[in-house]
């Protein structure tokens, strides 16, 4: 396989490069309201989520059981998440979107929305669906992968690591 000639023609770094992009706007937009970038990633994951349990969003926000334990504190103090037992362990949370929140998902809704539309706007309907449809379709296929990674990735895999010996002169 031949390198790309340049970072553009990088897909692999163009979606992480976008989605660092967006997480910067998302930051500028919600610093207003108060919120941090983890806040308004667990409010939002509650708000299709409810009732997620702490280990739960310690995966989805991809840092440890303690730092959500500390989020979820910090928002449990603003009166915007409760904490509940675990309806089948009894060792284990859920957390809980309040009536208190559901006005400031609404703005960050809005917010989001307004953003999206804003970088997405030259493209046309047509375009953002075939886009939003090869997203759906790259997601369906990492999430197979992840679940079951390919023979001929396992082989690839393999041989990188065997390259990277010899260069390091193992």
């Amino acid at each position: 396989m031949e390198l790309p000639k340049s970072l553009t023609n990088n897909l692999a770094f163009s979606i992480y490069s976008i989605s660092l992009q967006y997480r910067l706007m998302f930051d500028r937009e919600m610093q207003p309201l108060g919120l941090t970038r983890s806040q308004w990633w667990l409010l939002t994951h509650l708000y299709y989520f409810d009732g997620s349990s702490q280990a739960r969003l310690a995966e989805v926000l991809d840092i440890d059981k303690s730092a959500v334990a500390r989020l979820v504190a910090r928002l449990e103090k603003k009166g915007w998440v409760e904490r509940r037992a675990h309806s089948r362990d009894g060792r284990a949370m859920e957390v809980f979107l309040t009536g208190n929140v559901h006005r400031l998902m609404e703005d960050i809704t809005t917010l989001s929305d307004l953003l999206i539309k804003q970088s997405l706007g030259r493209l046309g309907r047509t375009r953002i669906k075939q886009i939003q449809n090869g997203m759906a379709e790259i997601s369906a296929s990492l999430t197979a992968m992840i679940d079951m990674p390919s023979s001929e990735a396992i082989v690839q895999r393999r041989r990188i690591q065997r390259d990277l010996r010899e260069l390091s002169g193992d």
